[in-house]
């Protein structure tokens, strides 16, 4: 493969770096527009739906003080009489309060026991009861005017709807009645209008309570479901926990939206207005294009001028380049290679400096060459054993350290080195060696090794840290010494054979060196003389004869001295150890 020239490198980078600038750029400003624009959109909607809440509680109050004017007008004492209450609820409906604008799912007049009394518009379920109701039941036990939860009715064909109730008290304040307004969730109304409006294009209104029953929304098949789990709308959540205001969040169809919650004063529902991201931020998606498109060309003139730029300034160094090249597949020769340097400028001088380098490059290597094989055969031919071992493993060994264990170089590299060691040996080597790599011993240890054909063989070494190969190892120095040790032990045991005939003889034997002190005796001449091994090693043999015997004395122990063994006489000096003459 063709490597990339430098201009072309250059050319690229320089446009890589424009590049990033532009998109960091991009990125920055269109981060700053679109959160700009979720700001003002978010406080937009919430101001839209702000006053849609204030809207939507005006009315549902203003319903609730009609409900309330028109239950003032009824006679509780009359409420049982035949038509009464048929003409009550007319004259609510139709009269100057014109309930039937307002409760678009017609007035009931229920008695204190919830049998409901009468209905507009007509139908079949007067005298029925209607205590299981809710909105009943909560009635009856506040004694307040309320608004109830959604429900359905129990007439085939009816819409979902909420009932406003009253109660009605006669003159002693006991209940006498319960005056109720219906409204629809799916027709327009007080509620329903909610789910017709539109945020742009596709964006909608809709109306839930704390409890997650959706009560008004485009989607009617949706109406008094709680389709909305907890986890599946981050904001919706929130919401339902007091949360007001606007921000990004996804519905539980996964529909990216900017959402805004405000809660209606008159009950526990809470208002929602979503308006999808995709719609939101279509004016920053089409920027987005443009500007990509901007950058591409950004990059294209650039990437020409750059290398025409780099083209008119970078040929000197192509030059220098192919000189390089051709320095790196010639043969490898002492004489530094030649570089031909042309114009001026600072890459003519880095030719210059290049070629100066070269030449000093070129004395180093044959220095280098030389030193590598002056220890090469100061290597190869040492009577020494001499390795190198990294990370444990045998990285170089001459012939003769792989020959102390009946191995080859080839055999032993990358093997264990402490695969070699005696095992009664292995740690007192082990902690030697660690000791003089870390200075603390500079001292030739000596231990035992095992051999190719199983033997033994014992070896004095020292060790030293080496930088070998860009690496930090352990250079080895060793010798044979099994010779050496073989002697020493036979020279001990002919010791040990002397001295255990030395002492089992019944005569005394010493022995003077040329200074007249005893040197070497047997138990006999210690006991003789009364003093033990300690004290007689190294007495003046004049001190433990008497006075007048001393020139005998001598005269006998230079005769012991040359003819080791003969035996002597002495007299012990008078004032030796007591008991003994």
């Amino acid at each position: 493969m063709q490597p990339v020239s430098v201009k072309t490198r250059i050319a690229l980078s320089v446009s890589v770096l424009i590049l990033v600038r532009y998109l960091a750029s991009t990125i920055v400003v269109l981060s700053l527009f679109q959160n700009q624009i979720k700001d003002i959109i978010g406080r937009q909607q919430f101001d839209f739906l702000s006053e849609v809440v204030r809207g939507t509680d005006k009315n549902l109050q203003e319903a609730q003080r009609n409900l309330i004017q028109a239950a003032a007008h009824l006679d509780t004492t009359t409420i049982r009489k035949s038509g009464a209450a048929h003409a009550f609820l007319s004259e609510a409906t139709h009269g100057h309060l014109m309930l039937s604008n307002i409760f678009d799912n017609g007035t009931s007049l229920f008695s204190a026991t919830g049998v409901m009394l009468a209905s507009l518009p007509y139908h079949e379920r007067e005298g029925q009861d209607f205590s299981f109701r809710e909105y009943i039941k909560r009635t009856i036990e506040i004694k307040k005017p309320y608004f109830s939860k959604p429900y359905f009715s129990t007439r085939p064909g009816t819409p979902p709807a909420v009932m406003l109730t009253v109660p009605i008290f006669d003159r002693q304040g006991r209940l006498a009645a319960i005056l109720g307004g219906s409204v629809t969730l799916t027709n327009e109304g007080i509620l329903g209008d909610i789910g017709t409006v539109k945020i742009g294009k596709t964006g909608y209104m809709y109306l839930f309570s704390t409890d997650r029953t959706l009560l008004v929304h485009p989607n009617k098949q949706r109406i008094l479901k709680q389709d909305v789990p907890p986890g599946a709308n981050e904001l919706f959540d929130r919401a339902i926990a007091g949360f007001e205001g606007s921000g990004e969040t996804v519905s539980s169809k996964g529909l990216p939206l900017i959402a805004s919650f405000k809660r209606l004063k008159t009950t526990d529902w809470i208002l929602s207005a979503n308006y999808p991201r995709v719609e939101a931020y279509a004016s920053v998606i089409q920027a987005r294009k443009y500007l990509v498109m901007f950058i591409m060309a950004g990059i294209i003139i650039s990437l020409f001028v750059v290398w025409m730029v780099m083209n008119r300034f970078l040929t000197p160094l192509s030059e220098l380049t192919r000189q390089i090249e051709g320095i790196g597949q010639a043969a490898q020769t002492d004489a530094a290679p030649d570089i031909t340097v042309t114009g001026t400028g600072e890459i003519t001088q880095l030719a210059l400096s290049f070629r100066e380098m070269v030449k000093r490059l070129a004395e180093l290597e044959s220095q280098l060459r030389e030193a590598e094989a002056r220890y090469r055969t100061l290597t190869e031919r040492s009577f020494a054993g001499v390795y190198v071992v990294q990370d444990g493993l045998f990285q170089y060994l001459n012939d003769n350290a792989a020959a102390f264990a009946g191995y080859t170089p080839q055999e032993l590299v990358g093997q264990e080195a402490t695969d070699l060691l005696h095992p009664e040996d292995a740690g007192k080597a082990k902690t030697l060696s660690k000791a003089m790599m870390a200075g603390v011993s500079t001292a030739p240890y000596e231990f035992r090794i095992k051999t190719k054909e199983g033997g033994t063989r014992w070896i004095m070494e020292t060790v030293a840290p080496i930088v070998f190969n860009g690496w930090t190892e352990i250079l080895g120095n060793s010798l044979d010494i099994t010779e050496r040790k073989v002697m020493e032990e036979a020279r001990r045991e002919r010791e040990e054979r002397f001295r255990t005939i030395l002492e089992n003889m019944e005569g005394g034997y010493f022995e003077l060196d040329l200074t007249g002190r005893l040197t070497i005796f047997n138990k006999t001449v210690t006991h003789f003389l009364g003093y033990d091994g300690d004290e007689a090693q190294g007495m003046e043999f004049g001190n433990i004869v008497a006075p007048q015997e001393k020139r005998r004395g001598r005269v006998c122990g230079s005769h012991h001295l040359a003819d080791p063994g003969r035996p002597g006489e002495s007299r012990r000096v008078p004032g030796g150890r007591p008991g003994r003459r």
